[in-house]
Parts: C-alpha cells; sequence; structure tokens
C-alpha cells in the first residue's frame, strides 16, 4: 500500500476529510449517507452506525488517525489494514487521541494530532465503506473483525455478491500467512462457512487436495484447517458441534504456499496412510498421538511408527503424546510434547 494511508477500526482511507482541531458539538439531527440498497451510515447524535436493509448492524466506535507523511514508508510493504493499524500506533476514541496503551499522548502544537469532529469522522467512516464496496468487497481495507461480520450479514441479508466474495476472501485471507486475521478467522468459526471440498480446493494445489481426499476417504476422517499445527481443533463450548461423532472424525490441517506443511493422525491412521504421505512434498510438521480405541499391539504400532516416520524425508517436528518415542534420538527431526 503506497501513499497516504488512513485506518479505522471501522474502515480504510479517509479520504476527502479535513483534519482539524474542534470542539465537539451539541448532538446533531441524523445524516443519512446510503453506499447502495442494502447498506447505508447514519450520523445518530455524535455516533456514527451502519445499517444494512433500515437496521442497525453496528455502531463505528473507533477511527485511527492520519498517518503522518514522514512515516508513509512504513507501509511500504503492507497488505491489509489489519498489518497497518499493528505498525501505527494512535487511534481516536470518542474524539480523544490514544496510543494503543490507552494513554494520550502530548498533542498540543502537534499538527499530526488534531481531533476530528464527529461530523468528520462520520464523513471518514462512509469514504472507507464506499471504498470497501467499490473494490468488490476486499476485507483487506477493512479490520477483519468489521469486513467478515458485514459481508455476512449482507450475505444473509440476500447480496449474492457478498455471499460470493465472502467465502472467496475467507479462503483468501487463509493464504495470506498473516496470522492475527488467520487466528481471527479460526477461533470466530468462520472455517466452518466452507465445505470441505472448498477448503482443500481453495488452499491446496490440485495434487495434494486429491491426496487428502484420498486419505480421507480411506479413514473416514474430515480435515480441517487449523494455524498451528500442534493444536488440537478446539471450539468455545457455545460452538461445539451437535454431532459429537462428526467432531471426532476432524483431524488438524496446516498449509503454506498451497502446500500441506502439516496434518494431526492418530498413530494407527499415520501407519495405513503412509503411503500417502510420502508424497506430500512440502510436509515438514506432524502431530501424533494414541486413543483408547486404538486395539493393535502398542509395541508393534509403535515400531511401524518409526519405520514409517523414518521414510519422510522433509520432516522436521513431530508432535506427540507417547513418551517413548519422544525418547528416541535417532531422528534428524525434533520430537516435543504438544
Amino acid at each position: 500500500m503506497k501513499g497516504k494511508i488512513y485506518i479505522s477500526k471501522c474502515p480504510l482511507r479517509l479520504q476527502g476529510v479535513k483534519n482539524s482541531l474542534s470542539v465537539l458539538r451539541e448532538p446533531m439531527r441524523e445524516t443519512l449517507y446510503r453506499i447502495n440498497d442494502r447498506l447505508s451510515l447514519k450520523l445518530r447524535g455524535n455516533n456514527t452506525v451502519i445499517y444494512i436493509d433500515g437496521e442497525a448492524f453496528r455502531s463505528c466506535k473507533r477511527l485511527v488517525l492520519q498517518i503522518p507523511r514522514d512515516e508513509v514508508g512504513r507501509f511500504d510493504e503492507i497488505d491489509s489494514i489489519d498489518e497497518a493499524a499493528e505498525v501505527y500506533a494512535y487511534t481516536i476514541a470518542d474524539h480523544v487521541v490514544l496510543r494503543t496503551d490507552g494513554e494520550k499522548p502530548v498533542v498540543e502544537n502537534d499538527e499530526n494530532f488534531t481531533l476530528l469532529s464527529p461530523e468528520e469522522e462520520f464523513w471518514g467512516h462512509c469514504s472507507n465503506l464506499q471504498t470497501w464496496y467499490e473494490h468488490d468487497y476486499d476485507t483487506r481495507l477493512l479490520k477483519a473483525n468489521l469486513a467478515f461480520p458485514l459481508l455476512e450479514a449482507l450475505a444473509k441479508a440476500g447480496d449474492a455478491r457478498a455471499a460470493m466474495r465472502f467465502k472467496e476472501e475467507i479462503i483468501h485471507r487463509l493464504k495470506s500467512g498473516y496470522r492475527p486475521v488467520i487466528e481471527y478467522l479460526y477461533e470466530e468459526a468462520y472455517l466452518e462457512r466452507l465445505t470441505n471440498e472448498e477448503l482443500l480446493g481453495g488452499l491446496l494445489v490440485p495434487e495434494e487436495a486429491k491426496i487428502l481426499k484420498k486419505m480421507q476417504q480411506r479413514l473416514d476422517i474430515e480435515f480441517k484447517f487449523v494455524p498451528s499445527i500442534k493444536m488440537y481443533i478446539e471450539w468455545p463450548r457455545s460452538r461445539l458441534p451437535v454431532n459429537l461423532d462428526k467432531l471426532r472424525r476432524y483431524r488438524g490441517l496446516k498449509n503454506e504456499d498451497y502446500h500441506v506443511k502439516g496434518i494431526q493422525l492418530f498413530f494407527s491412521e499415520f501407519i495405513k496412510t503412509i503411503d500417502l504421505s510420502k508424497k506430500l512434498k512440502g510436509l515438514k510438521k506432524l502431530t501424533l498421538s494414541t486413543y483408547t480405541g486404538e486395539t493393535e499391539d502398542k509395541d508393534k504400532l509403535l515400531k511401524q511408527v518409526i519405520d514409517a516416520l523414518s521414510t519422510l524425508k522433509g520432516l522436521n517436528r513431530v508432535y506427540t503424546n507417547s513418551v517413548i518415542l519422544r525418547k528416541i534420538k535417532k531422528f534428524d527431526f525434533e520430537i516435543k510434547s504438544r
């Protein structure tokens, strides 16, 4: 992102809005700005509120300050507003300048830090959402915690373009490699909006997507994306799948640059699919564990696992709950407890 950048905890690119030190005014009558037939904003008193089909969706609470000209170079490699907000440390909350630690900086006689009136904040938010809409709902132009709820709400309201872009943007941001957004999508269960076919087909090269589909069919499991391969697949209790048998079928998958980087399997599952694992040239990490349902002889199973691990040349780390396996020193890769 080159040139002048503006950031908001609602949206991006405050264009055509003057920065001026101003005194808060008395509550004003409502001002309406319409983005399209479904999406609009209203200035209600001193607050900017986003509306979908005439229903209040969310209030815009915070607008990040204009980035000074002499700091623009810091943002040349920035790909999204989430990354820019991490770099730049000042915001306006309730019309008061704050640092990210919540403290007020000294802003007197500093031309870079001027307050905005409620009207100016409103037009800044309007400009940001207008830009987002005109750029085909590109979620990089808003903070993720606004972009995805808003895009999903528009999709549910009947916006066909938003419905298509919603799934595309989930995949796009998963592939971005920017961990805070990836973790946000995972923790807020946005990955559950994708089918298994959409997830594998969107994140992996076709050859490796086919390999994982074969693994799933052979083992009667389903791979789910996780931010870190050493993590179990977890949901807050409020979002636990109703069908616990389905939950038990889920296994973790971590991708990088369209290739499988790590997978999570039980010992017996790993043995049954070692021929397929060998074909995953980018496989670097494994999470292996045992469970009470495995009926194979434990010593025999462990030997098979050790022999199979030695055939995976690109592996550099194994997470496991097996004390015996962790004590083995013959491997070039690192063995760690989860």
